[in-house]
């Protein structure tokens, strides 16, 4: 496990996306289902796919991807593309998140006089993403009147200690999941801590 601050270079940045999205990604393929025989596409090339095809237009289309992925050397048709987004997909992504969710993130600490009477201030939130419904049996959502329909959905928790810039999470969970189960309350919290969250 590395730690990337923002004083960290360019270079370390890179190389901890890099080993993601080549080494994990290929490495986590195949106990996932995501590939079965390697063929065309690997792990490695599946995820650089989606995460920069999506980072390069968020909105883009089957065909948008297929084409962005001629550049990367995938030769892919947009069903075949489509018949990819499955369960074994999700639980990839899911595993491949937790893997970058590893590398230790830092940000520049405040410096509030006010704040500095506590050994640390943790602010904790959590954002729930709807996901289509055929995700449901990997990430189970909230339904509920004012949510009708949303029967897959994932939950990411985030703690930020404002004093020493440290990041913990993403933790990833089900949509269904309470904030009072969130995988970060297990932390112990130093002595002195000051803990903001939502009461859920």
């Amino acid at each position: 496990m590395s730690t990337i601050t923002q004083a960290s270079t360019i270079e370390q940045l890179c190389e901890a996306l890099r080993r993601i999205l080549t080494d994990e990604a290929n490495r986590l393929a195949r106990p996932t289902g995501l590939i079965l025989r390697e063929r065309k596409l690997s792990g490695a090339l599946f995820a650089q796919l989606l995460v920069l095809g999506w980072l390069h237009d968020p909105h883009a289309s089957l065909e948008s991807l297929v084409q962005f992925g001629a550049s990367l050397g995938i030769s892919m048709s947009a069903q075949a593309l489509d018949e990819r987004f499955n369960v074994p997909a999700a639980v990839f992504l899911r595993a491949l998140l937790a893997s970058a969710i590893g590398q230790v993130i830092r940000a520049d600490p405040v410096h509030i006089p006010l704040l500095a009477r506590f050994s640390a201030v943790i602010l904790e939130d959590s954002s729930t993403i709807p996901l289509p419904d055929e995700l449901a049996g990997v990430f189970e959502g909230c339904g509920g009147r004012k949510q009708e329909g949303l029967q897959a959905a994932l939950k990411l928790q985030a703690c930020w200690d404002l004093l020493s810039g440290q990041l913990v999470g993403p933790g990833v969970q089900e949509g269904r999941a309470s904030d009072h189960a969130s995988p970060l309350r297990e932390q112990p919290l130093p002595e002195g801590a000051l803990h903001i969250r939502d009461r859920g």
